[in-house]
């Protein structure tokens, strides 16, 4: 089955216009399957990254990062500005897929 069984949340003491989000991973890269930037005061919000499934080509990466304790930076494609002012952003995992530990150290904007 595809499509996210979690997600997480994070709210942002700045608003921004966005046009990047980059999300350290700990563990249980390529798990990410959509991510959306809000505004939690109008509730409009945009996708900025969509897939059908994880990625489970980037296990090995995964396991370096275990290893040596360096986080692998997930950065979504870069995107135009999004139209209104960027406070949270929602991220969608497919735990199903890559089974192990998902964990997050940052979400930047």
């Amino acid at each position: 089955e595809e499509g996210y069984t979690e997600y997480i949340e994070v709210e942002f003491d700045t608003a921004v216009y966005a046009s990047e989000i980059e999300i350290g991973e700990n563990r249980g890269c390529g798990s990410i399957v959509h991510i959306l930037a809000k505004n939690s005061e109008t509730g409009l919000s945009m996708s900025v990254l969509e897939r059908r499934k994880a990625d489970e080509t980037c296990d090995h990466e995964d396991g370096r990062a275990r290893q040596t304790k360096v986080i692998v930076p997930f950065t979504a494609p870069k995107f135009c500005n999004s139209p209104f002012l960027v406070d949270q952003v929602r991220i969608e995992l497919d735990t199903r897929t890559i089974a192990d530990w998902n964990e997050f150290d940052y979400v930047k904007l």
